[in-house]
Order: structure tokens, then sequence, then C-alpha cells
């Protein structure tokens, strides 16, 4: 990726207007990136690129641990290591709308790729500003006003704002869990433990059968139960289960969940289940 690479999650008038300014650029090569974090939205984006026929060659790279600021910075970093006499420019399109939607349509992400990137030496990110109001006043000349500006509002801010929801969880997903051991669990508080299942019990009460398992770690060992249509039907002997719920006591019976979430870590014979 020697040259100027442009960062592009759509084909429309921002993307145009940012390949047209790295053209511009003189640069020895222009490539369109799309850091993929949806498999479907990469695969319309590349039909909509082939379908119009675009110049510029378009590069999909997966971003498998979505974090899509790190693989920008990463990308750029390789490239710089195999062309070390290369200065890599980046460019971020930007849209920009009228002053209440431009609140809401604000590009943190950009702003994030920008700062990690120009890190990098001799790498620089700019991000290529498209005023989407103007241009609707330059096709509207004689309607353009406050019942078109609202229109848009009302038509965009759903689609940004969801966008926008949806990079946030890719860029900062929920971390996992921390797991304690089962003598740490506390009575009417949610924890997640792991344990090796022990034993595994089906009984059946008023017609329905409930599958109890015993799991254990090397503090004690947990009681878990599920009733039907709660999961648990997987479980088996001598795997090694992470499980999350509530702990809970009856009078003087062992510490026990019900219908926790539980994930196999670890099949009976060792082996880590597949995905």
């Amino acid at each position: 990726m020697p040259g100027t690479a442009c960062f592009v999650n759509s084909v429309d008038l921002a993307v145009l207007e940012a390949l047209r300014y790295g053209r511009g650029l003189r640069a020895d090569e222009l490539t369109a990136v799309h850091l993929m974090i949806d498999a479907t939205h990469a695969a319309r984006l590349r039909e909509r690129w082939d379908h119009y026929n675009l110049e510029t060659s378009l590069r999909v790279i997966d971003c498998p641990d979505r974090r899509v600021t790190r693989a920008a910075q990463e990308l750029v970093a390789t490239a710089r290591e195999e062309y070390r006499n290369t200065n890599v420019t980046v460019l971020l399109p930007r849209r920009s709308y009228a002053p209440l939607l431009g609140r809401l349509l604000h590009d943190r992400t950009a702003d994030k790729i920008s700062r990690a990137v120009s890190r990098i030496p001799d790498a620089a990110a700019t991000i290529v500003p498209y005023d989407v109001q103007s241009r609707i006043r330059e096709a509207f000349p004689d309607l353009f006003g406050e019942r078109i500006t609202r229109g848009v509002e009302k038509v965009q801010a759903p689609f940004a704002q969801s966008d926008q929801q949806r990079i946030d969880t890719y860029e900062h997903p929920e971390p996992p869990p921390a797991v304690i051991a089962v003598d740490g669990l506390t009575l009417g508080h949610r924890a997640t433990v792991e344990g090796r299942v022990r034993e595994v019990d089906d009984t059946t009460s008023h017609g329905e059968t409930v599958r109890v398992i015993d799991i254990g770690d090397d503090s004690g060992d947990l009681r878990v139960t599920f009733s039907p249509g709660h999961g648990g039907t997987d479980i088996q002997p001598g795997q090694l289960l992470r499980i999350t719920g509530k702990a809970r006591r009856s009078g003087n019976q062992p510490i026990h969940m019900t219908n926790p979430i539980y994930r196999v870590i670890e099949t009976s014979e060792g082996n880590t289940p597949a995905e």
C-alpha cells in the first residue's frame, strides 16, 4: 500500500470526493481500503464498487477482532515496513450536515483512526470533508429551506445513529467477565466461575425433565439446575464449563445456580469446541 489509501465504508458522493482528492495528490498508488467487520456489508460494498466500475481498486481487509482503529494503524505500519522510502497518506471521508444533525453525525471513528495513523513515522491522515447541506442547496436552489433541512435530518439521523452504535460496539466490545473461584461466590450476587463437570443427573418432576449437574474447581463444588427449555442438554461429564449466574442456597442445601448462562470451554476429551 505505498502512496495513498482511502478508507471507505460505502459508495457515496463523500467517498467519490475523497477519491478525487486522492488522485489530485499524484501519489504513486491510490487504493481504497475497507476494513471488514461485517461480511454481508462488505459484499454489498464490493458489488456497488464493481457496478459503478470505479477506477480506484478496492482492497477488503478482514478485521476479525473488530477493532478498526488498531487495524488501520497496523495496516499503515506494515506498509511502512515493506516500503521504507515511502510516505503513506490515509484519507478519511467525512460527511458534514446541518448544525443540529452535524452534532449527531460527528465521526469519532475517523478522528480515532487519524490520531492512530499520525503516530506512525512518515505517515499522515487527512479527513476529507463533504458538505452535504451545501450540495442539497445547489441541487434545490429554489426549494431549500427549513422544510428540506428537517427532511434530510429526519431521514439521515436514524441511519447515522445506528451506524455509529454498530461501530462503537465493534470498537469497544464488552470485556469478558472475571472468573472467580467457586468458594468465592456470594449469595444473591451474580458471578462467573469455571469448573469441571463431575456428574450429570436428569430427574423428572411433575412430568418435566430437569437436568442437574455438579461442577467443581480446586476450591469447591457447585450444583447447577436447568429447567426444561433453558439449555444444559449439551452438557456432559468431563467438560470444562464457564458459568455465569446468581448464587443461591436453600436451607442447608449446597450452594447452587438455576438456569445460568454457560459456555463449554473444553470437551471431555480435552479439546476446545468448535465455534
